[in-house]
């Protein structure tokens, strides 16, 4: 993995893409944290946590986009003289590519088919490009973020934790180490930290792990 990527997995696990919030892995807001817990639990159920991956977005290839677009923007605009041919931006574009972690011949493919038909205009030109060498894109990396559809939003994380920043439920556990800093370790049970968790449907035969309240009304489920 390289150092852009390692910062961006870096960024993500510490908050910096969760929200903005002030506190970082907590929900201010409601007065609860978030939950975390192994996607690994033998209780789980595996194409729930299969869901997360299949469904949502991967942050980390987000975070590479958003990235590479300002880079080869700022470069574009800077290299390319209107009516020129791709071509002759070669020698940029190589160490654009080295960059952006892309091949140099897909990517002044694309460019060039993209500068052809918008027009040079660049901003859109690098979007098709990116759009275009989507299925290029590889990182050992990965990190999903999903909302399903029973109030759950969670998070995959590259070390194969589950993350749950929203839920209709909690638990009471403990609090999670400092890698995650103010999250709930969901199966430290028992506890008294509050924070959001999986709701009975996550789970073989709807059994939580742990005991689940309804956020909305506190009642025991």
């Amino acid at each position: 993995m390289d150092n852009t990527m390692r910062r961006l997995v870096a960024q993500i696990n510490a908050g910096d893409y969760a929200s903005g919030r002030p506190k970082r892995n907590f929900d201010t807001g409601a007065g609860i944290a978030f939950g975390v817990m192994s996607s690994q639990h033998e209780d789980l159920l595996h194409e729930a946590v299969d869901d997360i991956s299949t469904n949502g977005d991967d942050l980390c290839y987000l975070a590479w986009k958003e990235e590479s677009s300002k880079f080869l923007t700022d470069l574009l605009v800077r290299i390319w003289v209107p009516g020129s041919d791709a071509i002759d931006l070669i020698p940029e574009l190589e160490e654009a590519a080295e960059t952006v972690d892309m091949m140099i011949g897909p990517l002044v493919q694309a460019i060039a088919d993209s500068l052809v038909v918008l027009n040079g205009n660049v901003p859109m030109v690098v979007e098709e490009t990116l759009d275009a060498l989507a299925d290029t894109y590889f990182s050992d990396e990965a990190h999903y973020r999903w909302e399903d559809d029973h109030g759950h939003t969670v998070e995959l994380c590259a070390d194969g934790d589950v993350v749950v920043s929203k839920s209709p439920y909690y638990t009471l556990c403990r609090e999670a180490t400092a890698c995650l800093a103010n999250a709930g370790y969901l199966t430290d049970q028992p506890g008294s930290y509050k924070a959001y968790c999986l709701g009975p449907e996550w789970f073989k035969n709807e059994k939580p792990p742990y005991p689940v309240w309804a956020v909305d009304g506190d009642d025991l489920r």
